[in-house]
C-alpha cells in the first residue's frame, strides 16, 4: 500500500517502499481555486489535494511541497485544476534523484495534465529510437 505524505522536513515521514515523488505547487493569487490529482495508468486516484490540504488556506503566491510514495515501474498523470478557469498554479514533479518528471507554468485555463513514468516501464507498440 502506498500513501501520501505531506511534510516540510525530511524526518517527518516514514520509509517509502516504492518511489518517492516530490510535487511542488506554486499558487497564483487565488489558491482557493486550485486542486490537484495524481492518477495511476488505470485511472485510480493515488493522491489528491487542494490549497487547504495543510489544514489552512495556502497563502497567495506560496509554494506547497507534497511528497508522495508511489509504486515503481508505473505511469502516472498529474492534473492541476483551477475552478475559475484562469489556471495560474505552476507545478513540478521530481523523483528522489532530482530528475524532473513533469512540469508546467500556469495560465492553462481549467486544467493542465502531465503524464510521466517512474522506473522501467515497457511501452507497448512501435517506439522509434
Amino acid at each position: 500500500m502506498f500513501a501520501l505524505y505531506l511534510y516540510s522536513a525530511p524526518a517527518a515521514f516514514a520509509q517509502c517502499d516504492g518511489v518517492e515523488l516530490t510535487i511542488e505547487l506554486t499558487y497564483d493569487n487565488w489558491p482557493e481555486e486550485s486542486s490537484w490529482s495524481l492518477m495511476d495508468a488505470s485511472g485510480a486516484e493515488v493522491a489528491a489535494g487542494d490549497a487547504y490540504s495543510s489544514g489552512a488556506l495556502a497563502a497567495d503566491g506560496s509554494t506547497e511541497t507534497i511528497v508522495a510514495c508511489v509504486a515503481n515501474d508505473a505511469c502516472y498523470s498529474l492534473t492541476v485544476s483551477d475552478a475559475y478557469g484562469d489556471g495560474g498554479t505552476d507545478y513540478s514533479v521530481t523523483d528522489a534523484d532530482g530528475n524532473t518528471l513533469a512540469a508546467a507554468v500556469g495560465w492553462y485555463g481549467d486544467s493542465s495534465s502531465s503524464d510521466f513514468c517512474v522506473g522501467t516501464v515497457v511501452v507497448p507498440g512501435c517506439t522509434d529510437e
